[in-house]
């Protein structure tokens, strides 16, 4: 397995292993202002996200395609299931990801065309799932201040982190 593929397992294991410590009312919960968006809201758009990249054909991704699979918003038993089988496949993936691929995507001024390395894609996933984990710790300070499960790695950039040392 080359390094972005370990890096993607070894992030997605991080929501692994906090998807085991929430309770399913935590996970659902969207009342935290000003977006009202949910730790199953995050999660699903993650899960998506990676399904959309490893289910591709003719070396084409449309990332405005994504299946929007809202049963992984509030039900955490599926979501886990859903990041389980998302781990699996990632983990499967071959370590010769530098072909290029078409990525479309709406960066917010209509759908365009991007050229991309499927390692780049990985690497851009990658990056994506660590911004979302940032919003799911701060909605998870918000349900519980209390709660213990948050390490400091959990939605920080590890460039972020060494530069704080």
């Amino acid at each position: 397995m080359n390094n972005i593929i370990r890096a993607n397992v070894f992030n997605l294991n991080k929501l692994n292993k906090l998807l085991d410590c929430l309770s399913e009312s935590d996970y659902q919960n969207n009342s935290i202002l000003p977006f009202q968006s949910s730790i199953g809201n995050h999660t699903r758009h993650i899960l998506d996200f990676y399904e959309c990249i490893i289910t591709y054909e003719n070396q084409t991704i449309d990332l405005t395609l994504r299946n929007r699979n809202c049963l992984s918003n509030v039900d955490i038993d599926f979501a886990k299931n859903r990041l389980c089988e998302t781990i699996k496949n990632v983990d499967a993936l071959k370590s010769n990801n530098d072909f290029v691929l078409d990525v479309y995507d709406d960066l917010g001024d209509g759908k365009i065309k991007v050229r991309y390395t499927y390692s780049s894609l990985l690497a851009y996933a990658n990056s994506h799932t660590t911004h979302h984990y940032a919003s799911i710790a701060y909605l998870l300070h918000q349900i519980n201040p209390e709660n213990e499960f948050l390490d400091v790695t959990f939605g920080v950039n590890t460039n972020t982190l060494s530069s704080l040392k």
